[in-house]
């Protein structure tokens, strides 16, 4: 609520995404005139929003009932400024009170729809995350006679320490910050992209010459991704980018499921519970895909 109370306050235009409503205990002198006014100024901000989110991405639900409510705001703000001439009077202050309503209907709808949580989901997250920090802390610790362990050479424990110094930052400490919800995903593919070109310049070393090639695509196509594709480019749930059409998409993560069996195949990267790995996750990854195109 302190973002549409502020830009009134300093008379700036109130931002298109904002869902809170103007606390008029906080305008200092304010008549009720002046106050239904900011209200309903707040109330068009936040329906504006709305209806253009209903258009491009997802039909909220609760969107009739919402209008009916804004209507009868709007009615009676209408009438009270037909008595302009008194600026006090109970119509402003009834008008402010129906909008103030608006406005809570309208936050309340938002945060049923957009702050619901997959419990489910984020336990086994939590579960995945943990074992695999526990994981790569273990193979940095366990003696160098276990024959696990003789599988990792010194490059392979310096590959294993990164991983587990990337998945302490973005896992753990970055989720403190609001703003990591807005960059996650730079986060995460710099990341990887970091750990790629760690594992290319290691079998690049060991003298692997096309393996490495392959690695490197990985940190190659995330810069060109960022180059070619922004903003709500990224999200599914908006349906109007060819590239979230279900042909397009399910298509090319047949395709790069396709090229991970070729890699097996070939030999060219034989490690068959990497494989099942990078399958596992091309098919959660559309599974997310998915699920993020349905109907809030």
């Amino acid at each position: 609520d302190l973002v549409p109370t502020i830009t009134s306050l300093l008379g700036l235009p109130i931002p298109f995404a904002n869902l809170g409503g103007l606390d008029p205990t906080l305008l200092p002198g304010a008549t009720p005139a002046q106050t239904a006014t900011a209200l309903a100024l707040n109330a068009a901000q936040v329906w504006r929003y709305f209806t253009v989110y209903s258009e491009t991405a997802n039909r909220l639900p609760g969107m009739p009932a919402l209008e009916k409510d804004l209507r009868l705001a709007v009615s009676e703000y209408t009438r009270a400024l037909n008595d302009i001439e008194n600026p006090d009077s109970d119509e402003f202050n009834q008008a402010a009170m129906l909008l103030k309503g608006f406005l809570n209907s309208a936050l309340a709808l938002g945060q049923n729809v957009w702050t619901r949580f997959d419990d489910v989901g984020m336990g086994c997250g939590i579960v995945s995350l943990a074992l695999g920090l526990i994981f790569s802390i273990w193979l940095l610790l366990i003696p160098a006679n276990i024959p696990i362990r003789r599988r990792f050479s010194s490059a392979h424990s310096t590959e294993v320490a990164l991983t587990a110094v990337l998945m302490l930052f973005t896992c753990g400490l970055c989720t403190f910050s609001n703003s990591y919800i807005l960059e996650e995903e730079n986060s995460i593919m710099y990341a990887l992209s970091v750990l790629s070109i760690a594992i290319a310049l290691r079998m690049h070393a060991a003298g692997q010459g096309g393996p490495w090639k392959v690695v490197l695509t990985l940190p190659i196509l995330s810069r060109l991704a960022e180059l070619l594709i922004s903003g709500h480019g990224y999200d599914p749930s908006i349906l109007v980018h060819t590239s979230h059409h279900a042909v397009v998409f399910l298509s090319s993560l047949i395709a790069i499921g396709m090229f991970r069996s070729f890699l097996f195949r070939y030999r060219i990267i034989d490690s068959f519970s990497h494989m099942v790995v990078d399958l596992a996750s091309l098919f959660f990854l559309g599974l997310s895909w998915w699920e993020k195109r349905q109907p809030d």
